[in-house]
């Protein structure tokens, strides 16, 4: 579903940019007026409900269905204060569902066609004073430093951070940020182990496509897309084991699509002089770099489309595969 909310409350002033939701979002659209929420994405507002910072989210239009989280004390969750979340709202049924995870009390209500953006609005406003009669609501002050605001010299508001919403002060979200910078560096840095076995990985890699390459072309099938998918799914397997090397390296550090690039234009030379190698070794019983290479310049302009496209499709999925591979580990922000 497209942003049927965020422009008609980013811009209420400019009628000439906003968007009309759909009829049946006028009541969720009121009710986030009157809760006074914030957009934070596509069908998600977040904001503080009966002073507990608060997620609403557009689960469904037709029959409306709104998920609601509130964010609770880790420490305070226990089984009762669950079940006495649940028992809030027995009466809706099926229609409600209450869940407790990770920080987070999530309120799920469906079937609400017909109900105004006033009595939506009641409904979450009853979710979050429930959070507070359960014993489990934050407090009014940072999660993570305790400063209220109107405090200190910065004061401690609701924020939306990657899915999630915390009310913070401006100091602990640069200390967030920053741990995660730093976590992330340690989670990506160079192991030794890597460099150690980069030139085996290199020449196993090159090694690896020559010989697939070869075995293609002798034993291709009569179905040269079937050819062309194996190699290109085979060719992703090796790619995927030299973005893992090079990520480990720190050569991956350009991004993944340079490391990708280069590392395909490269793998694919040297796998192709592999497969002239291994032809003449499995053929002839010769290994000869100089021969390997005097057939690849004499053939290479000769060899006709089928060979091209072997290649192609050997190169997008190795491509791919060390794209994957390269990714750096990302780290969640601890809030």
């Amino acid at each position: 579903m497209s942003c049927w909310g965020t422009r008609l409350i980013r811009c209420p002033l400019r009628p000439d940019i906003v968007t009309e939701p759909h009829p049946l979002l006028l009541p969720l659209v009121e009710a986030v007026f009157t809760l006074g929420l914030e957009p934070a994405e596509d069908d998600a507002f977040y904001g503080e409900i009966d002073g507990s910072p608060a997620l609403l989210k557009l689960l469904d239009a037709d029959p409306l269905a709104i998920l609601l989280g509130v964010v609770v004390e880790r420490e305070a969750v226990g089984e009762q204060s669950v079940d006495d979340l649940a028992d809030a709202f027995e009466e809706m049924g099926e229609r409600a569902t209450v869940d407790v995870d990770d920080g987070m009390a999530w309120f799920s209500f469906y079937d609400l066609d017909g109900w105004s953006g006033d009595q939506i609005g009641a409904l979450a406003t009853h979710a979050a004073e429930q959070v507070r009669a359960a014993g489990l609501a934050t407090g009014p002050g940072c999660r993570m430093c305790n400063v209220e605001a109107g405090q200190g010299e910065e004061d401690a508001v609701v924020h939306y951070l990657e899915g999630r919403v915390a009310r913070l002060c401006p100091a602990c979200i640069r200390l967030v940020v920053e741990d995660r910078v730093a976590a992330e560096e340690h989670a990506n840095r160079a192991h030794a182990g890597h460099r150690l076995v980069f030139p085996a990985v290199v020449v196993g890699c090159m090694v690896a496509w020559g010989v697939l390459l070869y075995v293609r072309l002798v034993y291709a099938s009569l179905y040269p897309l079937v050819d062309w998918g194996l190699g290109g799914v085979a060719g992703g397997g090796i790619g995927w084991v030299a973005g893992r090397n090079l990520r480990g390296t720190g050569l991956a550090k350009m991004g993944q699509v340079p490391t990708a690039v280069v590392a395909t234009l490269a793998v694919g030379a040297g796998g192709n002089l592999a497969m002239f190698l291994f032809a003449l070794w499995w053929n002839f019983g010769v290994f000869s770099f100089e021969l390997a290479f005097m057939f690849l310049k004499a053939n290479f302009a000769q060899f006709g489309s089928d060979y091209a496209f072997l290649n192609l499709f050997q190169a997008i999925g190795f491509g791919i595969g060390c794209a994957i591979g390269s990714e750096r580990r990302q780290v969640a922000l601890e809030l």
